[in-house]
């Protein structure tokens, strides 16, 4: 079976199910388990995909690129101070001082790692901007634009731009005799969440959109098994990520947890049954 999968970085299952969004509910929908990061408690985008891709769970990051010879020198002074914190067993005090001075890295999803489903259907399937294959960094490029000082109205409205060239490009993606499974990955919602999370209105505006856009997505691709996945919601309250997934089917699934989806999707394209 062909198989078409929507992942939307960061959509928000209350606002889909709220707000009665029909077209990205679909058939069914749900919640999903995704990996919570030690550290900070709630899901981080490269750990959640790159579990998704390797069918386990993956304690990956982003990749750093530092814009200027300071801010590199810089890192690489902190990284000596931090194996000198655990040698001594206590802090200088002198990293939090250094990072005043160093001009945040853009951040990437590094290439082709922990690619399961990509080397098991590397010749049956094509990827659109998905995380660790072939991701371009646009959206991040975007969003720097604001430690640069330039106004928050100005990176939203490029921000919106890059979305409806994101859907234009998605919406031409075909399937071919030897493509059976397609991979189309956006930064939207959570790459705009996080710079308008506290106007729900304009919150509102972007899953509207969206859910029109799948809705079409859907009955273009309706011969085919089409899924939409995210990797965590976002918490309005207080503006970081939620603790599960979001998941929706044109045709009933049973799908439970992230790292589901790589088993799953092999199955279905080599021919297997969907369960339902």
């Amino acid at each position: 079976m062909k198989v078409f999968v929507l992942a939307l970085d960061g959509l928000e299952y209350n606002l889909v199910a709220e707000w009665g969004l029909k077209g990205l509910q679909q058939t069914c929908f749900g919640k999903l388990t995704v990996p919570v990061n030690e550290k900070t408690g709630y899901p981080s985008s490269p750990e959640v995909w790159a579990t998704f891709l390797a069918g386990k769970h993956v304690k990956a990051k982003f990749k750093k690129r530092f814009l200027d010879s300071k801010s590199l020198l810089i890192e690489q002074v902190l990284k000596t101070l931090s194996v000198l914190r655990k040698v001594v067993g206590k802090g200088f005090g002198l990293g939090r001082k250094l990072r005043e001075f160093q001009r945040p890295p853009l951040l990437r999803f590094p290439e082709q790692i922990h690619n399961f489903l990509l080397n098991a259907l590397r010749e049956r399937m094509t990827a659109y901007n998905f995380p660790f294959i072939n991701n371009d960094g646009i959206s991040f490029d975007i969003v720097h634009k604001l430690q640069d000082g330039s106004p928050v109205e100005e990176v939203v409205d490029e921000l919106w731009g890059l979305y409806g060239r994101r859907k234009s490009e998605i919406w031409d993606l075909e399937f071919g005799d030897d493509v059976d499974l397609i991979l189309a990955f956006m930064h939207f919602p959570d790459i705009l969440q996080h710079i308008i999370w506290e106007e729900l209105r304009e919150v509102h505006r972007l899953y509207e959109d969206l859910d029109v856009f799948v809705s079409a997505l859907g009955e273009k691709h309706e011969e085919e098994l089409f899924i939409v996945v995210s990797d965590h919601g976002f918490d309005f309250e207080k503006g970081v990520h939620s603790s599960y997934g979001f998941y929706s089917s044109n045709r009933p699934i049973k799908i439970s947890r992230i790292e589901d989806f790589c088993r799953f999707l092999i199955e279905v394209v080599r021919g297997g049954e969907l369960e339902g």
